[in-house]
């Protein structure tokens, strides 16, 4: 048997093994997804499932090797940034969200990638149809700043089980979760 390590970056796992990489001048087993992990199998250990479904419930594993660089970045207001690294986008700065039309994120293009959302603290809205279309989105962190979901914002988010709504939300315009198929758990604050 040969084990290997995790690490924990932006809410997902990467695996390295440096006894592999060691003496090298590049790292092929570094910060890298399952799929690209070659010639390393994960089953059972001492009585540890390693492969089973709440190993990776507890870890979960990006689908992409890790890049300190984001894939692509921009605006999305004006005093707010995007990143996406693998597949998780994050959001940072200060005020309300740009209010976009179906086809008009300035992330459109990345759609098919984006599984995460996290929102960082200032934000005070989610633009109208933000993450319209992001069918493979599975988790979304909304801060406490955020006031306000905007218009059609997770329509058609068939991957999103879940959310959780801070206790600053006042207002979830028309068709916020329209056709989010497989949400059913819901978390709303006491004034909401």
């Amino acid at each position: 048997a040969h084990g290997w390590n995790i690490v924990r970056l932006d809410d997902l796992y990467y695996n390295l093994d440096s006894t592999w990489d060691a003496g090298k001048s590049s790292y092929s087993y570094f910060l890298v997804s399952e799929d690209n992990f070659g010639g390393h199998v994960r089953g059972n250990m001492n009585g540890i499932n390693y492969a089973g479904e709440a190993f990776y419930a507890a870890y979960p594993m990006s689908d992409e090797n890790y890049s300190p660089e984001p894939t692509a970045s921009g605006t999305c207001g004006e005093n707010l940034t995007w990143a996406l690294r693998g597949s998780t986008l994050n959001i940072e700065g200060t005020g309300a969200m740009t209010d976009f039309t179906s086809t008009g994120q300035p992330w459109k293009d990345y759609k098919q990638q984006i599984r995460r959302v996290k929102i960082a603290d200032g934000a005070t809205s989610v633009g109208d149809y933000a993450f319209f279309h992001c069918y493979d989105l599975e988790y979304v962190e909304l801060p406490d700043s955020v006031q306000t979901i905007g218009a059609s914002s997770f329509f058609y988010c068939n991957s999103l089980e879940s959310i959780d709504f801070p206790a600053s939300l006042v207002t979830i315009r028309d068709h916020a979760f329209g056709s989010c198929d497989v949400l059913t758990g819901v978390t709303f604050p006491a004034g909401l």
